[in-house]
């Protein structure tokens, strides 16, 4: 609470420590922790300059050519509207950016991030560009045939917006000289509190694979899974599932040596997408009950719901306790 931004201070008695973590705002090899006898105090220092931004070129983003973790700052005019989702969990919204050499780059502003955004459109009155500048965005790198994109971090970033800032004012001087033509990615105000009510809807498929590589499980497991398998930790959720042939869209994270289950569904079409999509499927779906390496761990705790209490379409079939351990 003592520190503001823009001020100077003098500080003593930090823990220095490698400046490794997943994310990074600045590419320094150190940094400094605040620990119980940190000392703070106000000094007006004029000879420390101001902050300056570090944007990220497109181009540079789109090629992969960034340093992971590191945060940026990225800053361009709003050349389309992808996605937009402002009720309920996930609020987000995507969007293309564009910059002086007409690069586009996906970004994508989340929750409050996502609040921000459209609270200026419902104000925005006029038809000119939108040009936003977003500091200390995370960027996502490529996935299959998605190209690397960005977003705002957790709570780090500030998004400004059409504001008389310098950077924003030289970039419109630019777009002006340069004869880049700068529209407005929305819709008008008057139509917009319609538009922006609810969420772009997608197919079906679309909406369940989104950038997701179907791989099978042998495939999953080399990617330096090596956790502890635990059964008696799985939710009660999971018996309703036992028995159904499931299609799972996860994100696998190696560095975590885990696992997220992000959808599942059980629409025919889309189990026949993934099998399709899987060209060794026969092969990995070859092993059978008896070569499980998962039958010598236990199963299921008692005290948790039997399978007969659970919704009325898991009683259709019974299961055989070697089948439970080998389908969990």
């Amino acid at each position: 609470m003592d520190l503001k931004e823009n001020c100077t201070y003098v500080m003593h008695n930090f823990r220095v420590l490698k400046n490794n973590g997943q994310y990074r705002v600045c590419d320094h090899q150190f940094k400094l922790v605040f620990i119980g006898v940190t000392v703070v105090r106000e000094c007006v220092l004029e000879d420390i300059p101001f902050r300056k931004y570090r944007f990220a070129g497109f181009a540079n983003v789109v090629a992969s050519q960034f340093e992971p973790g590191l945060l940026v700052d990225v800053i361009g005019v709003v050349e389309e509207a992808v996605f937009r989702q402002v009720s309920g969990k996930g609020r987000r919204v995507v969007f293309k950016l564009k910059d002086l050499s007409q690069q586009l780059l996906s970004c994508t502003l989340w929750d409050d991030y996502c609040l921000q955004f459209f609270k200026f459109l419902d104000d925005y009155e006029g038809d000119g560009p939108i040009t936003v500048l977003l500091t200390h965005c995370r960027i996502k790198e490529a996935q299959g045939s998605y190209p690397p994109s960005v977003s705002n971090s957790f709570k780090a970033s500030k998004l400004i917006i059409n504001q008389p800032v310098m950077e924003i004012q030289e970039l419109n001087e630019r777009l002006a000289e340069l004869g880049i033509e700068a529209r407005s990615g929305f819709k008008s105000h008057d139509e917009g509190s319609t538009q922006l009510s609810g969420s772009i809807q997608l197919s079906s498929k679309e909406s369940f694979f989104g950038k997701a590589e179907a791989k099978t499980i042998v495939d999953i497991n080399t990617i330096s899974e090596d956790g502890d398998v635990d059964l008696n930790a799985s939710p009660q959720a999971l018996d309703k599932l036992l028995g159904y042939e499931l299609a799972f869209k996860i994100k696998v994270q190696p560095k975590f040596r885990n696992s997220a289950v992000l959808k599942c569904s059980a629409d025919s079409s889309l189990i026949n997408a993934v099998m399709d999509m899987l060209a060794n499927a026969k092969q990995s779906m070859s092993v059978t009950a008896d070569h499980d390496p998962l039958l010598g761990l236990p199963l299921t705790p008692t005290k948790r719901h039997a399978f007969h209490d659970c919704d009325d379409e898991a009683r259709t079939s019974q299961i055989s306790p070697a089948q439970l351990s080998s389908n969990k």
